[in-house]
């Protein structure tokens, strides 16, 4: 008998037969139930708020990006904190960026393999970024340039950041270098790579381009 906790997973998007498809797949996982499923953004936001998932998938396939992005904007308003897995035909960049802005904890290409999937839904149940290397081609520059553009914000939580480790969090959001961060603060390379490590940690990152998403996210710039 298996006594672990049931991850409840709501499936949104436009094809019948994809749900289907998705839903049979997700159910051989024994830990896994998909409690709902809906055709459009809207309905999304709605089963989200009466079957409280704790991970929604989202198609974004054929369908207006802008009725996402509205989706992804009003599903923190609903009062249940679900983890959003995006899954798209295309890897390009600006769709990428705006999407883990706007929250997303994860994008998956829509021909990955199920064990992919699989691995994805189980990284943002950890609270970790799903986001493959080979998909994140071209996107760090637009990450860059966000941060760049983004203001410091007082308010912003520090998840037991110190402030040597905030102001190296801002400066891997710019694409920086350890080099670079050893030299602007005046600290050898070997402490900004301890700072790093622990940081990696706090966050629960797991790599550089993780971490400048979740800057982004987190308004850390």
């Amino acid at each position: 008998m298996n006594d672990s906790p049931t991850t409840r997973i709501v499936i949104v998007d436009e094809h019948l037969l994809f749900r289907e498809g998705l839903k049979r797949m997700l159910e051989d996982e024994p830990d896994f139930a998909v409690v709902g499923n809906a055709s459009e953004p809207d309905d999304a936001v709605r089963a989200a708020q009466e079957w409280k998932p704790d991970v929604l998938i989202a198609g974004l396939s054929g369908r207006p990006l802008v009725r996402m992005m509205q989706m992804l904007r009003s599903l923190p308003a609903n009062g249940h904190p679900v983890r959003t897995l995006v899954l798209t035909t295309t890897a390009e960049a600006t769709r990428m960026v705006e999407v883990l802005q706007l929250g997303a904890a994860g994008i998956v290409l829509r021909e990955s393999s199920s064990q992919q999937l699989l691995k994805s839904i189980r990284r943002v149940l950890a609270d970790r970024s799903a986001i493959e290397g080979q998909q994140m081609i071209g996107v760090l520059d637009p990450i860059r340039d966000s941060a760049a553009a983004l203001p410091p914000t007082p308010g912003a939580r520090p998840f037991g950041l110190t402030a040597r480790e905030l102001d190296i969090v801002a400066a891997i959001a710019r694409g920086e270098s350890n080099r670079t961060i050893a030299k602007r603060f005046s600290i050898a390379e070997v402490t900004v790579k301890h700072h790093l490590t622990r940081i990696f940690d706090k966050t629960r990152v797991l790599s550089r381009l993780e971490l400048a998403v979740f800057a982004i996210n987190h308004e850390l710039t």
